[in-house]
Parts: structure tokens; sequence; C-alpha cells
């Protein structure tokens, strides 16, 4: 059973800090994950608006432009066509007056191929011209969501721009982008309202806006030596593939991130892909092996401790047998040099002499049994065997054990017996009970040079004191003084030998009994209190 439970407890030792230890490194990873996550994906989206800003810069840079140019232009049909003409950028101008009639594509001129293209692409605008100012009014909505969720990402350029963009010329009253989708494609258109309040819109080329944009961002093939494994795509409305660049294949993998572009590209998006944030392979073994060697070490210990006490154990085991053994062979021969030093006292004349010899002898022999008596009841499990039996007889018996001893050491017997009756006990645990008392109280008490003992049946209950008038026992240590082995080190123990077990063996055999053996606090001396039940 000792070794079961030293089992248990070296077991617990193991596992309770390998359980701990393993909740704190989950916990601080699973806290790193997350923050290195967060990490992760707040780059992912300084990616994405930083692309989201080129875009916005060359839409910033081209509103600029053509905010300045148009108030320059000469919108009389020959000039108009001129400047489309000329200008790559621009694919077809219209101008609408204030009463929303079409100055530009006027119906009462022959119209080319190309213009007769832009009445039939733009056929929502000529019915409802107000469309343009409800998408500016999209538009600033959308600026506005800009500035609190997109601005700290933007570059100082695009700023700068946009700073340039609200300065335009006094000529102007409105202005802004307006965006369609016509044959599978996006087109732009870009207008602004003069003080006349005409309207001239500026279709830009699909095909070259593209170019442009496609010429500020990336290089689509990677460099040789660069370590990001990632991919950005930029779709348009259809979700076709406007440009990509990156070295990591999406194959069938889903976008880590998307966002879509700010206005006028609203409807156009850009994707992130990239292999999942996971953490590093090395960062993960290295905990294991960190935990498996913490679980190794503390096992080793473990393992140490248990082979030293199961060690100390068995030796201390074989100690007990072989004081037993010795002890049980000790007590028949004491037991023979008693009986015949009675016999020889019977038979010896009065000559004082040997007489006092014998009793010395007999006396020493009766000690050093109760002595056998202690180790063999404290090294092997108590045996009771209970009876009727005279309670004043056992005690008269264990006092004639010690009245020579007393008598040696001047100490006086003040007897105050009134348990008068039987008890059903054992007696001989109630004898090794009063002897271990009277002799800690002969050993210890002896410069009181007096010792009360006192009986009586209360209530169906047997007490005894034994009280001596020594130096007594200090408060601090009365709690300890039933510990085996415990003696309490000061100048009540000095010179005196003993084997500290005396009052645990008393306690025990009082409890055995289903009594108590207490100390009670007295002024002078030490005071011990037997209860058993009759």
């Amino acid at each position: 059973m000792p070794q079961r439970k030293l089992l248990i407890i070296l077991s617990l030792i193991v596992i309770l800090p390998l359980i701990f230890l393993s909740w704190q490194s989950w916990k601080i990873s699973r806290d790193n994950y997350q923050v290195n996550h967060a990490r992760f994906k707040q780059l992912i989206s300084a990616k994405l608006d930083t692309v989201d800003a080129l875009v916005q810069t060359y839409f910033d840079e081209t509103q600029l432009t053509l905010s300045l140019l148009i108030p320059q232009w000469t919108l009389d049909t020959n000039s108009i066509r001129q400047i489309t003409n000329s200008n790559g950028t621009i694919r077809q101008i219209f101008v609408i007056d204030k009463n929303n009639k079409r100055l530009f594509p006027a119906n009462n001129i022959p119209l080319s191929r190309n213009e007769s293209a832009l009445l039939q692409r733009l056929s929502a605008i000529w019915r409802d011209p107000q469309i343009l100012f409800s998408n500016q009014s999209e538009q600033l909505l959308e600026e506005q969501t800009q500035a609190k969720t997109k601005s700290p990402s933007l570059s100082s350029q695009r700023i700068a721009l946009k700073g340039m963009t609200k300065s335009l010329p006094n000529n102007v009253l409105q202005h802004g982008w307006y965006l369609w989708h016509w044959e599978g494609g996006a087109n732009l258109i870009y207008w602004q309202q003069n003080n006349q309040q005409q309207i001239i819109g500026v279709e830009l080329e699909p095909v070259r806006i593209k170019s442009d944009l496609i010429s500020r961002l990336p290089n689509t093939v990677a460099d040789s030596d660069q370590d990001d494994n990632f991919r950005l795509r930029v779709l348009d409305t259809a979700g076709q593939i406007i440009y990509q660049w990156g070295a990591f294949s999406p194959a069938k993998t889903q976008a880590l991130q998307q966002h879509s572009l700010s206005y006028p590209l609203s409807s156009w998006s850009v994707e992130y892909y990239a292999k999942a944030y996971s953490p590093a392979t090395l960062s993960r073994y290295s905990l294991l092996l960190t935990l498996a060697g913490f679980a190794l070490l503390i096992s080793a210990l473990a393992w140490f401790l248990y082979r030293e006490q199961t060690r100390e154990m068995r030796l201390a085991t074989q100690r007990v047998q072989f004081v037993s053994q010795v002890s049980h062979e000790l007590k028949t021969p004491l037991t023979n040099i008693r009986l015949y030093a009675e016999m020889l006292e019977d038979l010896l004349d009065d000559d004082p002499q040997p007489q006092r010899y014998l009793q010395v002898i007999t006396d020493e022999s009766q000690r050093l049994s109760r002595l056998i008596s202690n180790v063999l009841n404290f090294s092997r499990k108590p045996r009771l065997h209970k009876r009727e039996f005279d309670i004043n007889a056992v005690i008269q018996q264990s006092i004639a054990h010690f009245k020579p001893s007393f008598a040696a050491k001047s100490i006086t017997l003040n007897l105050n017996l009134q348990a008068m009756g039987s008890l059903h006990s054992d007696p001989d645990a109630l004898e090794q009970i009063i002897n271990n008392l009277l002799s800690n109280a002969e050993k210890y008490a002896a410069n009181g040079k007096q010792v009360d003992i006192s009986s009586a049946i209360d209530q169906q209950q047997f007490t005894l004191k034994i009280r001596d008038y020594g130096k007594g026992i200090v408060r601090s240590e009365r709690k300890r003084i039933f510990q085996p082995f415990y003696r309490i080190n000061n100048q009540l123990t000095e010179g005196v030998s003993g084997t500290g077990i005396g009052l645990a063996i008393a306690k025990q055999q009082a409890e055995l009994l289903g009594g108590s053996l207490e100390l009670i606090a007295i002024d002078k001396g030490a005071c011990f209190q037997l209860k058993l039940p009759l």
C-alpha cells in the first residue's frame, strides 16, 4: 500500500506539471497564432490597398489632366473631332447643354461610324442625363468611406493629387466619373459641367486604360530572387483576369482576401493568393521537443525518487523486522531474569545489600521489558484482547512497578483512585498506557519530586489523570509530542535517553480502545488525561 501511494504521488508530480505546461504552451501558441495571423491578414490588406492606391492614382492623374484641358477646348464639331483623333486616350467626346439637349454628336450633322456607335452606347444618358449626377453622389459616398477605411494606405502622391483635383478651374461647376457596361466590357466617362451648365463628357479608350493600368502595376514575371510566394489578380466586372503577377500558382485554391477597387472601378476587384497562414513547422517541433524533454526530465526525476524511496522503505522495513525479531528474542530471557530475581529475593535473608541488588535487577528488567513491549507494539499492528477486568487492580499493578524507581529519585506519589469497578477493555493495553505515562514522569519530571494520579468513573466513562510538577511542556510543542520519534529539544530532555515513541504508542492504544489521550493545560508541570468508555 505505501508503494502504491508513492506511485500515485509521483505520477501526479509528473502528470500535473505536464498538463499545466501543455495548457500554457497551447495557450501561448494559440495567442501567437492569432497575433501572427492577424498581422498576416494586415499585410495582405496592405498589399491590396497598395494596388488600389496605384489604380486610383492613375484615375486621379487622368481626372486632373482632363479637368485642366476641357476648359481650353473649343466645343465645335471640327475641334472635337480633331481632339478625338489626336488623343489616343480619348475614344469619343459628347456635349450636352443645360436643357439636356445633345450638342455633339448632333442630330443635324452627318456622323462617323464611331460617333454613331457612341449614340448607341450612351442611349441611357441621352434619355436621362441626370444619371451622371446621381453617379456623382455615389462617388462622394464612396470617397467618404475610403477616407475612413483606406486612407492610411494611400500614398502621399495620391493624397496630393486628391487635393489638386479639388481645386478645379472656376468655370467647372460639377464633375465626376460614369461607368457602364457594354458588350461585356467596362466603359468609363469623365464629365464635368462648365459655367454655362454644359456637360462635357470624355469617353476613355478601354484598351488604353487597361494598358496604362498594367504599366503601373508590378511586372508579371517575378524576379528569380523573389522570396514572396504569392499572386495578385485584378479582375473585371465579369470576373475575367485583367492582369496578374506573383510566383504562386493558385491552381484550385481560393483567394485569401478579395477587395473591390475604389470608384470609379467599383465593380472591379483585386484578389490575393498564397498559402494559408500556418505556424512554422520548426516552431511546432520545438514546442513538442521542449515538452518531451521536460516530460523525460520529470519522469527521470520521479523514477529516481521512487527508486530511492523504495530502497529506503525496504531498508526501513528490514530494520523494523530486525528490531522486532531481536526484541522478541530478548523478551523471553528478560522474563526469566525477572522471574529468577524474584525467586531469589524470597530465598535471601533480610540482608539489605543483596536485597537492594536484586531490586535493581528486577526494576531494570521490568523497564527493559516495557521498552521491548513498546518497540514490538510500534513495529507491528496492535491487537486487542478485550475482557472484563478490575480497573483499580491494573492501576495499582502499574504503580507497583514504578514505586522503587520513584523512591530512588525521591518522587512522592499522591493517589486519588476513585474508579472502582470493572471495565470491558484490554488490560494489557491500559497497563502499557499507564506505564508509558509514568515512565515519562520518572524521566522528565523527577525534579518536581511529586506525581499525582487520580481516577474516576463519570457518565459511563473512565478517566485517569497523571500529573507531574516538572518544567512542563511549552505551548508550541504540545501538539507535536504525540508524533512518533519526536523529542523536545530543550533542557527537559537534555541528558535523558529515550526513543520518542512512548507517547505515540500511548495515544495510539487509547484510540484503539475507543478513548482519547490528551495533554491538559495547567500552571505547572504536565498533566495527561486518559478517557475510556466503560
